[in-house]
């Protein structure tokens, strides 16, 4: 990560929190991960930043599924036959011992209209048939970095039993950047 940026770096060897110190042209960075899973940020032994780490992990959900009603209204609107229970884009999510789960819906939100494509209508009501709190909705950035911290960011503001549904125009293409936001990295590409 740290090459990614510019940067050479080396880390601190310490009991409990891990360390990283990077050096600049003027001065140290040191950026300390605490065991409250706060990342601060000094330098020169000034403190300049505390935010909270997001350590997420995330795995698909593949006991749920929408009425078989509305599967057979996903098949006939993508002009497939298919016998059996259908898989949405359903993630389990785990962040500080708190369990919830999430759904990726095809669609957008106009105003305080809620506009489904035919698929996200099926992971919408997926979501919606499995146990847990009111479903949450959210609007999915468009831009790619916002996205990545918007997505570990709001599932670390829920509890378990917590159901979310992330709502956007555009997954399938952004699939890759998606399946990284939610840490899915070693999960299989399938997106309807």
């Amino acid at each position: 990560m740290l090459a990614e940026h510019g940067h050479k770096g080396f880390v601190v060897p310490c009991e409990g929190p891990v360390n990283l110190i990077i050096p600049t042209q003027s001065s140290w960075h040191f950026y300390c991960i605490t065991p409250t899973g706060h990342v601060e940020t000094m330098r020169n032994g000034l403190l300049l930043e505390q935010r909270k780490s997001v350590m997420l992990k995330s795995e698909l959900v593949s006991d749920a599924t929408a009425s078989d009603d509305t599967n057979q209204f996903v098949l006939e609107s993508l002009g497939l036959e298919h016998d059996g229970p259908v898989q949405y884009m359903l993630m389990r999510s785990e962040y500080a011992d708190q369990i919830v789960v999430c759904a990726l819906v095809g669609g957008e939100i106009i105003g305080n209209d809620l506009n489904l494509t035919p698929v996200g209508t099926g992971a919408y009501e997926a979501l919606c048939l499995l146990p847990g709190d009111e479903v949450a909705m959210y609007a999915l950035s468009d831009n790619d970095e916002t996205m990545a911290q918007q997505i570990p960011n709001t599932i670390a503001e829920h509890k378990t039993g917590a159901r979310l549904c992330f709502i956007g125009s555009n997954l399938v293409e952004r699939q890759a950047q998606i399946f990284k936001a939610f840490a899915l990295g070693d999960a299989k590409r399938i997106a309807a």
